[in-house]
C-alpha cells in the first residue's frame, strides 16, 4: 500500500480496522452489532470513488492524513474509541479531529443506512479543514455543499438549482 495506518487512539481501544484505497475505517470494542463487514466495505468503496473524483477530476487535494502519507480515517462513533464517549446507538456523522488531523466520525446509522451523500459530505469537510487559513466557517459549509452538488451534477450531467444551493446562496 502507498499509505501507512495512523490509528490515533491507544491500540487497546481499537477492536479492528480495515483499509482500502485511500481510507481506513476504525472501530472500537463496542461496535454496533448491526454493522456488517459488507457495510464497512461499502463505505470504503464509496468514499474512494467520490474522493477520487474530487481529486482526479475536480482537482481538490486529499485531507491532511493522506497528504502526510497515511490513510484518511473514518472512526466509528460510539464504539469505545478515544474519539467520543457516546453509546453505540447514537445517531449522526461529523467531521472531527484527532491529534490535529481532520477525520470522519460516523455513528452506526449512516453506515448501515448507506448514507453515501452524508458520508461524502463529512469527507469533504475533512479536506477543507486540512487547508491552510480556513478561518471562514461559512465557506466551509457553503463550499462543501457547492463542491458536492457540482460533483454530482458533473457526473450525472443534471445541472440546475437544488437543495444544496441554499448555503452558497446565503454565503
Amino acid at each position: 500500500s502507498k499509505f501507512e495506518v495512523y490509528l490515533g487512539c491507544d491500540e487497546s481501544l481499537i477492536a479492528g480496522h480495515k483499509s482500502s484505497g485511500w481510507f481506513n475505517f476504525i472501530w472500537g470494542h463496542d461496535r454496533n452489532p448491526s454493522i456488517t463487514d459488507a457495510d464497512i466495505d461499502r463505505v470504503l468503496e464509496e468514499l474512494n470513488a467520490d474522493m477520487a473524483y474530487a481529486r482526479d477530476v475536480m482537482g481538490w487535494p486529499p485531507d491532511r492524513l493522506a497528504q502526510e502519507g497515511y490513510f484518511s480515517n473514518v472512526y466509528l462513533y460510539g464504539s469505545g474509541l478515544c474519539t467520543d464517549n457516546a453509546s453505540n446507538t447514537e445517531l449522526g456523522g461529523w467531521q472531527g479531529g484527532i491529534n490535529g488531523y481532520p477525520m470522519v466520525l460516523l455513528s452506526y446509522y449512516p453506515v448501515v443506512n448507506h448514507d453515501r451523500g452524508g458520508i461524502t459530505h463529512e469527507a469533504i469537510h475533512a479536506i477543507m479543514a486540512s487547508m491552510e487559513g480556513r478561518k471562514a466557517h461559512w465557506f466551509n459549509e457553503g463550499g462543501n455543499t457547492w463542491l458536492q452538488m457540482n460533483m454530482s451534477a458533473d457526473k450525472s450531467g443534471d445541472y440546475g438549482v437544488g437543495f444544496l444551493d441554499g448555503a452558497p446562496f446565503l454565503a
